[in-house]
Protein backbone atom coordinates (compact mmCIF):
# COMPACT_ATOMS: atom_id res chain seq x y z
CA UNK A 1 0.00 0.00 0.00
CA UNK A 2 1.15 3.66 -0.26
CA UNK A 3 2.12 5.13 2.55
CA UNK A 4 3.53 8.46 3.04
CA UNK A 5 7.14 9.31 4.64
CA UNK A 6 7.94 12.06 7.04
CA UNK A 7 10.70 14.82 5.99
CA UNK A 8 11.70 17.29 8.25
CA UNK A 9 14.48 18.05 10.77
CA UNK A 10 15.64 16.33 14.28
CA UNK A 11 14.62 12.75 14.71
CA UNK A 12 11.65 12.26 12.77
CA UNK A 13 11.80 9.53 10.32
CA UNK A 14 10.20 6.07 8.84
CA UNK A 15 11.72 2.62 9.63
CA UNK A 16 10.49 1.17 5.84
CA UNK A 17 12.77 4.58 4.35
CA UNK A 18 15.35 3.61 6.57
CA UNK A 19 15.48 -0.04 5.34
CA UNK A 20 15.11 1.15 1.40
CA UNK A 21 17.90 3.89 1.93
CA UNK A 22 20.64 2.06 4.25
CA UNK A 23 19.75 -1.22 2.21
CA UNK A 24 20.06 -0.08 -0.78
CA UNK A 25 23.06 2.49 -0.06
CA UNK A 26 24.63 -0.69 1.35
CA UNK A 27 24.70 -2.45 -1.70
CA UNK A 28 25.65 0.71 -3.92
CA UNK A 29 28.46 1.21 -1.79
CA UNK A 30 32.09 0.08 -2.53
CA UNK A 31 32.74 -2.06 0.27
CA UNK A 32 31.31 -5.93 0.29
CA UNK A 33 30.98 -7.33 3.36
CA UNK A 34 32.36 -10.93 3.19
CA UNK A 35 29.87 -13.59 3.47
CA UNK A 36 30.88 -16.74 5.89
CA UNK A 37 27.96 -18.82 4.94
CA UNK A 38 25.60 -19.78 1.76
CA UNK A 39 23.91 -16.52 1.73
CA UNK A 40 20.50 -18.46 1.09
CA UNK A 41 20.53 -20.32 3.82
CA UNK A 42 19.27 -18.23 6.81
CA UNK A 43 16.63 -17.10 4.20
CA UNK A 44 15.51 -20.49 4.10
CA UNK A 45 15.65 -20.95 7.63
CA UNK A 46 13.79 -18.11 8.29
CA UNK A 47 10.95 -19.08 5.46
CA UNK A 48 10.69 -22.57 7.28
CA UNK A 49 10.03 -20.68 10.63
CA UNK A 50 7.43 -18.78 8.62
CA UNK A 51 6.15 -22.12 7.18
CA UNK A 52 5.53 -23.66 10.37
CA UNK A 53 4.05 -20.83 11.93
CA UNK A 54 1.30 -20.78 9.13
CA UNK A 55 1.06 -24.27 9.48
CA UNK A 56 0.09 -23.63 13.00
CA UNK A 57 -2.11 -20.88 11.78
CA UNK A 58 -4.40 -23.41 9.86
CA UNK A 59 -3.23 -21.94 6.72
CA UNK A 60 -2.71 -24.63 3.48
CA UNK A 61 -0.34 -23.66 1.60
CA UNK A 62 -0.08 -24.58 -2.28
CA UNK A 63 1.12 -28.37 -3.34
CA UNK A 64 5.13 -28.06 -3.45
CA UNK A 65 8.01 -30.60 -4.25
CA UNK A 66 9.83 -31.57 -1.29
CA UNK A 67 13.01 -29.17 -2.12
CA UNK A 68 11.48 -26.37 -3.37
CA UNK A 69 12.82 -24.65 -6.43
CA UNK A 70 15.59 -22.70 -5.31
CA UNK A 71 15.59 -20.41 -8.46
CA UNK A 72 12.67 -18.62 -10.21
CA UNK A 73 12.36 -15.51 -12.55
CA UNK A 74 10.42 -12.41 -11.35
CA UNK A 75 8.30 -10.96 -14.49
CA UNK A 76 8.68 -7.41 -14.57
CA UNK A 77 5.00 -5.32 -16.19
CA UNK A 78 5.35 -3.08 -18.75
CA UNK A 79 5.72 0.68 -17.28
CA UNK A 80 6.87 -0.60 -14.24
CA UNK A 81 7.51 2.90 -12.94
CA UNK A 82 4.22 4.63 -14.11
CA UNK A 83 1.27 4.02 -11.16
CA UNK A 84 -0.96 1.42 -13.63
CA UNK A 85 2.52 -0.13 -13.64
CA UNK A 86 3.35 -0.49 -10.18
CA UNK A 87 -0.26 -1.79 -9.60
CA UNK A 88 0.01 -4.37 -12.22
CA UNK A 89 1.16 -7.58 -10.26
CA UNK A 90 4.45 -8.99 -10.90
CA UNK A 91 4.62 -12.44 -12.14
CA UNK A 92 6.52 -15.44 -10.55
CA UNK A 93 7.52 -18.79 -12.72
CA UNK A 94 10.54 -21.38 -12.36
CA UNK A 95 13.76 -20.10 -14.21
CA UNK A 96 14.28 -23.99 -15.15
CA UNK A 97 11.13 -26.23 -15.18
CA UNK A 98 13.14 -29.17 -14.46
CA UNK A 99 14.05 -28.03 -11.28
CA UNK A 100 10.34 -27.75 -10.03
CA UNK A 101 7.69 -25.48 -9.87
CA UNK A 102 7.95 -21.73 -8.63
CA UNK A 103 4.95 -20.80 -6.07
CA UNK A 104 4.83 -17.26 -4.11
CA UNK A 105 2.50 -18.83 -1.47
CA UNK A 106 5.74 -20.93 -0.68
CA UNK A 107 7.60 -18.90 1.80
CA UNK A 108 10.74 -20.27 0.82
CA UNK A 109 10.57 -19.60 -2.70
CA UNK A 110 8.33 -15.96 -2.15
CA UNK A 111 9.50 -13.13 -4.34
CA UNK A 112 8.90 -9.32 -2.73
CA UNK A 113 9.14 -5.99 -5.05
CA UNK A 114 9.27 -2.74 -2.79
CA UNK A 115 9.36 0.90 -4.75
CA UNK A 116 9.93 4.08 -3.47
CA UNK A 117 8.31 6.77 -4.87
CA UNK A 118 9.83 10.75 -4.23
CA UNK A 119 7.93 14.02 -5.24
CA UNK A 120 11.09 16.33 -6.20
CA UNK A 121 8.17 19.43 -5.79
CA UNK A 122 8.31 18.64 -1.58
CA UNK A 123 10.96 16.43 -0.93
CA UNK A 124 8.49 13.72 0.11
CA UNK A 125 9.03 10.03 -0.24
CA UNK A 126 6.15 7.46 -0.57
CA UNK A 127 6.42 3.74 -0.17
CA UNK A 128 4.54 1.17 -2.50
CA UNK A 129 4.74 -2.43 -2.43
CA UNK A 130 3.28 -4.20 -5.44
CA UNK A 131 2.25 -7.75 -5.36
CA UNK A 132 3.94 -10.65 -6.51
CA UNK A 133 1.82 -13.69 -7.89
CA UNK A 134 2.05 -16.78 -9.48
CA UNK A 135 2.12 -16.35 -13.40
CA UNK A 136 -0.61 -16.63 -14.96
CA UNK A 137 -2.76 -16.23 -11.54
CA UNK A 138 -4.86 -13.46 -10.57
CA UNK A 139 -4.71 -11.08 -7.10
CA UNK A 140 -6.90 -12.26 -4.12
CA UNK A 141 -7.47 -8.25 -4.32
CA UNK A 142 -6.72 -6.15 -7.08
CA UNK A 143 -4.21 -4.07 -5.91
CA UNK A 144 -4.87 -0.25 -4.92
CA UNK A 145 -3.86 2.32 -7.85
CA UNK A 146 -1.47 4.90 -6.48
CA UNK A 147 -1.52 8.71 -6.90
CA UNK A 148 2.29 9.94 -8.13
CA UNK A 149 3.30 13.05 -7.79
CA UNK A 150 4.29 15.43 -10.61
CA UNK A 151 7.34 14.41 -11.93
CA UNK A 152 8.05 11.83 -9.68
CA UNK A 153 10.96 9.51 -9.53
CA UNK A 154 10.24 5.99 -8.41
CA UNK A 155 12.43 3.29 -7.76
CA UNK A 156 12.21 -0.22 -7.38
CA UNK A 157 13.60 -2.92 -5.24
CA UNK A 158 13.81 -6.86 -5.05
CA UNK A 159 14.30 -9.20 -2.53
CA UNK A 160 13.71 -13.18 -2.58
CA UNK A 161 13.64 -16.12 -0.15
CA UNK A 162 15.32 -18.49 -2.34
CA UNK A 163 18.55 -18.64 -3.82
CA UNK A 164 18.76 -16.80 -7.19
CA UNK A 165 15.97 -14.76 -8.72
CA UNK A 166 16.39 -13.63 -11.93
CA UNK A 167 14.15 -10.58 -13.58
CA UNK A 168 12.54 -11.06 -17.10
CA UNK A 169 11.12 -8.54 -19.55
CA UNK A 170 6.84 -9.08 -19.59
CA UNK A 171 5.90 -10.41 -22.85
CA UNK A 172 6.81 -8.29 -25.95
CA UNK A 173 7.97 -5.76 -23.85
CA UNK A 174 11.52 -4.15 -23.14
CA UNK A 175 10.13 -3.83 -19.64
CA UNK A 176 13.67 -4.38 -17.91
CA UNK A 177 15.60 -1.98 -20.13
CA UNK A 178 12.56 1.08 -19.41
CA UNK A 179 12.67 0.55 -15.98
CA UNK A 180 16.62 0.65 -16.06
CA UNK A 181 16.24 -2.09 -14.05
CA UNK A 182 19.90 -4.23 -12.77
CA UNK A 183 19.53 -7.96 -12.09
CA UNK A 184 23.39 -8.44 -12.27
CA UNK A 185 26.79 -7.29 -13.69
CA UNK A 186 28.57 -9.26 -16.41
CA UNK A 187 25.94 -11.35 -17.44
CA UNK A 188 25.90 -13.09 -13.46
CA UNK A 189 22.76 -11.93 -11.62
CA UNK A 190 23.34 -10.93 -7.80
CA UNK A 191 21.37 -13.37 -6.68
CA UNK A 192 18.67 -12.67 -4.61
CA UNK A 193 18.78 -8.79 -4.79
CA UNK A 194 18.41 -6.33 -7.69
CA UNK A 195 16.91 -2.86 -8.70
CA UNK A 196 15.22 -0.76 -11.13
CA UNK A 197 16.09 2.75 -11.41
CA UNK A 198 17.54 2.95 -7.64
CA UNK A 199 20.77 5.60 -8.88
CA UNK A 200 18.32 8.07 -10.19
CA UNK A 201 15.90 7.85 -7.33
CA UNK A 202 19.41 8.65 -4.85
CA UNK A 203 20.25 11.52 -6.95
CA UNK A 204 17.20 12.58 -6.80
CA UNK A 205 17.02 12.14 -2.84
CA UNK A 206 20.91 14.05 -2.55
CA UNK A 207 19.83 16.78 -4.35
CA UNK A 208 16.50 17.50 -2.08
CA UNK A 209 18.86 16.76 0.76
CA UNK A 210 21.62 19.30 -0.80
CA UNK A 211 18.27 21.94 -0.85
CA UNK A 212 17.11 21.20 2.17
CA UNK A 213 14.07 19.70 1.23
CA UNK A 214 14.94 16.26 2.71
CA UNK A 215 16.76 15.65 5.88
CA UNK A 216 18.01 12.13 6.62
CA UNK A 217 17.42 11.69 10.13
CA UNK A 218 20.17 10.59 12.99
CA UNK A 219 19.58 7.27 14.16
CA UNK A 220 19.37 8.04 17.33
CA UNK A 221 21.67 7.26 20.80
CA UNK A 222 21.39 4.42 23.57
CA UNK A 223 21.35 4.46 26.89
CA UNK A 224 25.20 3.13 26.61
CA UNK A 225 25.71 6.79 24.17
CA UNK A 226 26.61 4.76 20.98
CA UNK A 227 24.34 5.01 18.13
CA UNK A 228 21.58 2.93 17.86
CA UNK A 229 21.63 0.09 15.25
CA UNK A 230 21.28 0.25 11.42
CA UNK A 231 21.80 -2.38 8.80
CA UNK A 232 25.57 -0.53 8.73
CA UNK A 233 26.14 -1.67 12.11
CA UNK A 234 28.16 -5.12 12.58
CA UNK A 235 25.57 -5.62 15.52
CA UNK A 236 23.17 -6.17 12.71
CA UNK A 237 25.23 -7.49 9.72
CA UNK A 238 24.84 -10.62 8.69
CA UNK A 239 22.51 -11.91 10.95
CA UNK A 240 20.03 -12.37 8.19
CA UNK A 241 22.15 -10.97 4.64
CA UNK A 242 21.26 -7.33 4.50
CA UNK A 243 20.09 -7.92 0.27
CA UNK A 244 16.23 -7.73 0.63
CA UNK A 245 13.84 -5.34 1.37
CA UNK A 246 10.52 -4.61 4.18
CA UNK A 247 7.70 -5.71 2.07
CA UNK A 248 4.77 -8.03 3.94
CA UNK A 249 1.74 -9.52 1.89
CA UNK A 250 -0.86 -11.51 2.51
CA UNK A 251 -1.49 -15.46 1.53
CA UNK A 252 -4.55 -17.07 1.65
CA UNK A 253 -5.32 -20.43 2.79
CA UNK A 254 -5.46 -21.41 -0.99
CA UNK A 255 -2.07 -19.57 -1.41
CA UNK A 256 -3.87 -16.46 -3.15
CA UNK A 257 -1.51 -13.31 -2.50
CA UNK A 258 -3.32 -9.80 -1.51
CA UNK A 259 -1.38 -6.74 -0.55
CA UNK A 260 -0.72 -6.33 3.37
CA UNK A 261 -3.37 -4.33 4.47
CA UNK A 262 -6.03 -3.64 7.30
CA UNK A 263 -8.83 -3.50 4.16
CA UNK A 264 -7.65 -7.07 3.06
CA UNK A 265 -6.89 -8.50 5.96
CA UNK A 266 -10.33 -7.78 7.97
CA UNK A 267 -12.00 -8.99 4.18
CA UNK A 268 -9.90 -11.94 4.29
CA UNK A 269 -9.26 -12.81 7.55
CA UNK A 270 -7.88 -16.12 6.51
CA UNK A 271 -5.08 -14.67 4.82
CA UNK A 272 -1.74 -14.50 6.68
CA UNK A 273 1.38 -12.27 6.74
CA UNK A 274 4.39 -13.37 4.83
CA UNK A 275 7.10 -11.35 4.73
CA UNK A 276 11.37 -10.78 2.82
CA UNK A 277 13.76 -12.59 5.76
CA UNK A 278 16.61 -10.19 6.06
CA UNK A 279 18.84 -7.31 7.75
CA UNK A 280 16.46 -4.93 6.92
CA UNK A 281 13.15 -6.48 7.81
CA UNK A 282 15.33 -7.54 11.20
CA UNK A 283 16.02 -3.89 11.76
CA UNK A 284 12.73 -2.41 11.16
CA UNK A 285 10.56 -4.76 12.25
CA UNK A 286 12.39 -6.28 15.44
CA UNK A 287 15.04 -4.16 16.35
CA UNK A 288 13.67 -0.70 15.99
CA UNK A 289 10.74 -1.13 17.42
CA UNK A 290 12.18 -2.14 20.55
CA UNK A 291 15.08 0.42 21.08
CA UNK A 292 13.47 3.64 19.48
CA UNK A 293 11.46 4.78 22.06
CA UNK A 294 11.26 8.33 21.81
CA UNK A 295 12.48 9.28 17.99
CA UNK A 296 9.33 10.39 16.94
CA UNK A 297 9.54 7.73 14.25
CA UNK A 298 6.65 6.78 11.98
CA UNK A 299 6.10 3.20 11.65
CA UNK A 300 5.25 1.61 8.45
CA UNK A 301 5.80 -1.88 9.41
CA UNK A 302 2.39 -4.21 9.58
CA UNK A 303 3.95 -5.52 13.32
CA UNK A 304 3.04 -3.71 16.54
CA UNK A 305 5.99 -2.00 18.39
CA UNK A 306 7.17 -3.35 21.22
CA UNK A 307 8.94 -0.26 23.00
CA UNK A 308 12.07 0.31 25.20
CA UNK A 309 14.01 2.70 27.22
CA UNK A 310 17.29 1.67 25.62
CA UNK A 311 16.84 4.35 22.90
CA UNK A 312 16.77 7.83 23.79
Amino acid sequence: MLQALRTGTGRQATYGLTAVLTGSMIFLSQTAFAQTTDPAQTERLHAQTQAAAAAAAGVQPAAVAAVPNPNCTLIVPKNALTAAGLATPFQLMATDPGQGACSESNAAQAAFVQGAIFDPATGAISIYNPVVVDKGDDPLVPPVVPTLPAGAVVALWFGYNGNNLLLKNAAGTSSLADAKCVNGLNGNIFGQYSYCNAPAFFTAANAAIAAGKLTVPASGTASDGKPCPTVRDFFIVDQDQSDNVTSVYLVSPRGHISQFSAKNQAAHPSSKPMGNASDNRLTDVFVQPALAVSLGLRRISPIPARWSRLCR
